[in-house]
């Protein structure tokens, strides 16, 4: 039977050969017990031992694993010395390991934050050409997806700034950010202002979705297609309903002839604003997955910790 990772033990001194010739030093290791050990787990069962003294490689045992084409399986383990074995250093290693910010996430983050805030101003310039599909929300709602806006890319901001710090060696800094109280508060606050925004957004798509539905039985995706004639004159007059509440067929076909609204929306501006919706519903999604992934929907603790360090604040004040 073939075993793998062969070519790796080719050539290779046998460490128990080595040890009875004073060859090789490892005393302080038990490679019975680790062999013991890692046979007890399924996916280390009978894998290859290598000890690695800094200088050579020696086969303590050789691997038994069959080879398989199918998955790929662990073949060896490969055993060396750091220069202290102190159980304090160690941990300490571990525990900064632990807490040294995650590259991938920060990235993932950032790019999602920034992305949204590119998003966002393009919307935005391009938003006189749109149709108002609704009679738009109340102030207090407006200026919850202006703030969130705001919020998103105060967070591209900061999100850039620790991956600058991170790529100029500065981890440190980071760490040290991220133990602070103000910081957290600050970053828990931002999060929870551009969901806000985001579910405000995303409840602007919907209307806008229960309005198609109202005048079209086809799929969402036929929408961006393209509509018939007869669904943009429906899809006006509704329109016409959902600015002027309670306004009555009269009033809809009196501001049709008097020029304030057409008889029907032209079909590219109807589709630009389906599909601005769309842009803007995939940006407001994105906010929920950036803090799903960093923010306060992954780590709903911090909005509690940050409550506590506000109202600690503002007692510290009173005082």
């Amino acid at each position: 039977m073939q075993y793998p990772g062969n070519n790796i033990e080719a050539g290779m001194p046998d460490y128990a050969g080595a040890r009875l010739f004073g060859a090789s030093g490892a005393a302080d290791i038990d490679f019975q017990k680790l062999a013991d050990t890692l046979d007890c787990s399924r996916n280390f069962y009978q894998v290859g031992i290598i000890y690695d003294d800094g200088k050579q490689r020696w086969l303590v045992r050789p691997s038994r694993r069959a080879k398989s084409n199918i998955k790929s399986e662990v073949s060896h383990v490969i055993v060396t010395k750091v220069r202290s074995v102190s159980a304090t250093q160690a941990t300490k290693a571990v525990v900064n390991t632990l807490q040294a910010p995650s590259l991938t996430n920060e990235i993932t983050s950032t790019a999602i934050a920034c992305g949204a805030t590119v998003a966002t101003v393009v919307l935005a310039v391009g938003a006189s050409a749109a149709v108002p599909f609704t009679a738009g929300g109340s102030g207090v709602i407006a200026a919850m997806i202006v703030a969130g806006g705001l919020a998103t890319a105060a967070q591209c901001v900061i999100g850039a700034g620790r991956l600058a710090f991170i790529g100029t060696g500065h981890s440190d800094d980071v760490t040290w950010l991220d133990s602070q109280g103000w910081y957290n508060t600050t970053s828990t606050v931002l999060d929870v202002i551009s969901l806000a925004g985001a579910g405000a957004g995303l409840k602007s798509t919907l209307e806008t979705w229960k309005l198609m539905k109202s005048v079209s039985s086809a799929k969402a995706v036929e929408w961006l297609k393209g509509l018939s004639r007869a669904e943009r004159k429906r899809l006006t007059e509704e329109i016409i309903r959902a600015q002027n509440p309670g306004i009555s067929g009269a009033g809809i076909k009196a501001a049709m002839k008097a020029g304030v609204y057409p008889k029907r929306f032209p079909a590219e501006a109807l589709q630009h604003t389906l599909q601005r919706e769309l842009a803007n519903a995939l940006v407001n999604t994105s906010a929920f997955a950036g803090s799903a992934m960093t923010g306060t929907i992954r780590h709903p603790g911090n909005a509690v910790q940050s409550g506590q360090y506000v109202i600690g604040l503002l007692q510290s004040f009173s005082l």
